[in-house]
């Protein structure tokens, strides 16, 4: 599928690209550089986007089904809508807005729960957490290149960051559009929820961690995420992300 942009020229200006300084030997010299540029040019352009997220996450040792889920985002006030299409929980459906409905999470159940309408539930309750590696709080391509970044400034400053820039890619998990493939291999010893092994795949127009796939230090899979039909700053219907939208 193809991906709308929508993409505008952005106010203030995010940072330009040296000229004459092709993006392999920029990445390469400076990675951490980079994704820094590529949040930069995020907080300029994109403020909310719809696409499906396919995902499949070991919890506590155990490697949970994969779940293909369609998401609206808003950057501001900070919204997610959630409508599983496969490897639903309990839940059809996930509304978390903000500042909104008590700052929980409103779902809409699936079978015969239906019956009983829609729940609440707190971002930090067990319920909210389990089966996933993250709370709803943490979603957005933006917020999973910001963990990456966390963690490899952590590294350089230990001397230990390690990054292979493996060059560009066309992944069909994310509609074959040409993205920047970064690895960060064998961390000495693990990090954030077992993490040793890291491939990012950075599209290379918008600049969005668009999949992502991590190991153990046994080689075991922790976590796989693809985004695909990426629509950026779409025009919602105004319920959107109201409650009332929920099925």
């Amino acid at each position: 599928m193809a991906w709308a942009t929508g993409l505008v020229a952005p106010q203030p200006q995010a940072p330009a690209v040296p000229a004459g300084v092709p993006d392999a030997e920029r990445i390469k010299g400076d990675p951490v550089g980079f994704l820094k540029e590529c949040l930069a040019i995020q907080d300029a352009r994109i403020h909310g986007y719809s696409c499906l997220l396919n995902k499949q996450e070991r919890i506590n040792g155990s490697m949970q089904q994969p779940e293909e889920i369609w998401v609206d985002f808003r950057e501001k006030p900070f919204s997610v809508r959630m409508s599983w299409r496969r490897g639903a929980g309990i839940a059809n459906s996930a509304l978390y807005v903000e500042g909104e409905n008590d700052d929980k999470i409103v779902a809409q159940p699936r079978g015969i729960l239906s019956l009983a309408g829609q729940f609440e539930r707190a971002i930090d309750s067990s319920d909210a957490q389990r089966g996933n590696r993250y709370r709803i709080d943490g979603f957005g391509m933006k917020k999973g290149m910001k963990r990456t970044l966390s963690a490899w400034e952590a590294a350089k400053a230990r001397n230990e960051l390690v990054i292979e820039y493996l060059g560009i890619q066309r992944p069909p998990e994310c509609d074959e559009r040409p993205c920047h493939v970064l690895r960060r291999p064998r961390y000495p010893k693990p990090e954030e929820d077992g993490i040793s092994d890291l491939t990012i795949w950075i599209d290379a127009e918008t600049r969005q961690q668009v999949r992502s796939v991590m190991f153990n230090d046994r080689g075991k899979l922790l976590g796989s995420y693809s985004f695909s039909d990426i629509r950026i700053n779409p025009a919602w219907p105004a319920d959107t992300f109201k409650r009332s939208s929920l099925k």
